[in-house]
């Protein structure tokens, strides 16, 4: 992940990805082969090869990360696996990169998810990027849904039609978020929403207070609305970083979430939960 510099007038935002970067984060979106686990009829095509098409259509990789594998019966040691890891690349139009934002712009995204052992296939889904924490959110609801391209013939076409059709949702994301920080909630709703965000992240006691899930990172979003709160329990929950106790009453820190697997889940998750709060609130 590329670092940010922030002023209070403007943001220079994450630059895009070169290929040597790209092969040092996820080295298996190079992978020239597919996993022996696949059969003739998959279509295997290196997900760099993606990349490199949707770089001339102006959408560029600004985030990436694959997860760690573990050995399976069917598709081998943890060693075997790593190359056909799944992947999770984040992509931005170049205008977004160029233009001249502010600390407080939340700028749209489109997540591409894929691997290569026939564990995943190519999957496009919605996100938002907020400039004031340096944070990505992943959009999940019925209005934006996500789209898959299984590893069969034309995935490079698919995979096109599938960006533009998430380019499409853009106005209505944003009315969306514009829409959430209208909409105040007071203490009773926001520990709501923050047991269900916990109950989400965690199995069992979750190792923080719903108070400590719900405490602010900076003052832009000490506003109790429903975008400052979600967007306060997105952060805390998946960037970790905050101490409490174990289940064995230990001390502990939350961690950092760095499953592309969770991380799709628990932010697709709390999207799902705000979106409930939101349309109760209507």
């Amino acid at each position: 992940m590329t670092s940010n510099t922030m002023t209070a007038a403007n943001v220079k935002i994450a630059r895009p990805l070169s290929d040597a970067q790209l092969e040092e984060l996820v080295p298996s979106i190079f992978t020239t082969n597919k996993h022996r686990s696949r059969s003739e009829r998959y279509g295997h095509l290196p997900t760099i090869d993606v990349l490199r098409s949707l770089r001339k259509s102006g959408f560029v990789p600004v985030q990436a990360f694959q997860s760690r594998v573990k050995p399976t019966s069917r598709l081998g040691t943890a060693k075997e696996r790593t190359p056909y890891a799944k992947h999770l690349i984040r992509l931005r139009e170049k205008r977004w990169i160029e233009a001249d934002l502010s600390v407080n712009d939340t700028i749209p995204d489109i997540i591409l998810t894929n691997s290569h052992d026939g564990t995943s296939s190519f999957q496009l889904e919605a996100g938002l990027y907020r400039l004031v924490c340096s944070n990505g959110l992943v959009i999940r609801s019925d209005s934006f849904g996500s789209i898959r391209v299984p590893h069969n013939q034309n995935v490079f076409d698919r995979v096109k039609e599938g960006v533009d059709v998430m380019t499409k949702h853009v106005p209505e994301i944003m009315r969306v978020t514009k829409a959430w920080d209208k909409i105040k909630l007071d203490r009773r709703q926001q520990m709501k929403l923050g047991r269900e965000a916990l109950a989400l992240r965690f199995h069992g006691e979750p190792p923080i207070t719903v108070e400590q899930a719900l405490e602010n990172r900076r003052n832009d979003d000490e506003a109790p609305t429903l975008w400052r709160t979600f967007n306060t329990l997105q952060e805390n929950l998946l960037m970790g970083g905050q101490q409490g106790r174990s289940a064995s009453g230990r001390n502990t820190t939350t961690r950092l979430v760095t499953s592309v697997n969770n991380s799709l889940l628990y932010n697709r998750g709390l999207w799902q939960l705000a979106e409930a709060m939101a349309k109760k609130a209507a």
